[in-house]
C-alpha cells in the first residue's frame, strides 16, 4: 500500500504538477501579450486621436486665412482699371489653391492604399514561420517609416495656403505667377517623397516574395 502511494507521489512530482504549472506559466504569458498588445492600440488611436485633432486645427486657421486674404485680394482687384485682367486673378487665385487641395486629396487616397497593401505583406510574413523573415520584416519596417515621411509632407503640404500676394494692378501677372511657381515648387518636393515610400513599400513586396519563394510578389 505504502509503494502505491508513493508511486502515485512520484507521478504528480513528475508528470501532473509540471504540467500544470506550465499550463498556467503560458497563460500568464499570454495574457500578458494581450495586455501590451491592447496597450499599444490604446497608445497608438490616442496619438491618432491628436493627430487628427491638430491637423483639423491646422485645415481651419487655413480656412480662415484663405477668406480673408481672399476678401483683401477681392477689394484690391474691384479697384482695377482693366476688370478682365482682375478677373482672371481672382480666377487664378482661388484655382490655386483647389490645385493644392485636390493633389493632397490624391496623394493621401495613394499613401493609404498602400499602406494596406503593405499590412496584407506583413500579415503574410508574420505567417511564414517556417521561414527566416528578418530581411522582410526590416524592410517592411523602412517602408512604414517612408510612409509615415510622406504623411507628414503632404499634411504639411495640406496647411499651406496659395493666396496671390497682389502688389499692383502693374504687377498682378508677376504676382499671379510668382505664387503658382511656389504652388508647383512645393507640390513637386511633396511628390519626391511620396515616390520614396512608394518605392519602399515596392522594395518590400519583392523582399517579402522571395522570403515566401514567390514571383512577381504574387
Amino acid at each position: 500500500m505504502v509503494k502505491f502511494f508513493v508511486t502515485q507521489i512520484i507521478f504528480l512530482v513528475l508528470f501532473v504538477i509540471p504540467t500544470t504549472v506550465l499550463a498556467q506559466t503560458t497563460t500568464a504569458k499570454s495574457v500578458d501579450r494581450i495586455t501590451k498588445l491592447e496597450n499599444k492600440i490604446a497608445s497608438r488611436e490616442a496619438k491618432i486621436a491628436q493627430k487628427v485633432e491638430n491637423i483639423e486645427k491646422k485645415l481651419e486657421d487655413r480656412k480662415a486665412k484663405i477668406a480673408s486674404q481672399t476678401a483683401t485680394l477681392k477689394a484690391r482687384l474691384d479697384k482695377f482699371k482693366d476688370q478682365q485682367k482682375a478677373k482672371r486673378v481672382e480666377n487664378i487665385n482661388t484655382n490655386l489653391n483647389k490645385i493644392n487641395d485636390n493633389r493632397v486629396a490624391a496623394m493621401n487616397k495613394f499613401l493609404d492604399k498602400t499602406s494596406a497593401i503593405l499590412d496584407r505583406v506583413e500579415t503574410r510574413i508574420n505567417a511564414a514561420t517556417d521561414k527566416d523573415t528578418t530581411v522582410a520584416k526590416t524592410a517592411i519596417t523602412e517602408a512604414r517609416t517612408a510612409i509615415e515621411a510622406a504623411r507628414a509632407a503632404v499634411e504639411t503640404q495640406s496647411t499651406k495656403n496659395y493666396s496671390i500676394a497682389l502688389t499692383s494692378e502693374t504687377t498682378a501677372k508677376t504676382d499671379a505667377q510668382k505664387a503658382y511657381t511656389t504652388l508647383r515648387t512645393d507640390l513637386q518636393a511633396t511628390k519626391e517623397i511620396v515616390t520614396t515610400a512608394k518605392q519602399a513599400v515596392a522594395k518590400a513586396i519583392q523582399t517579402a516574395a522571395a522570403t515566401l519563394g514567390e514571383t512577381n510578389g504574387q
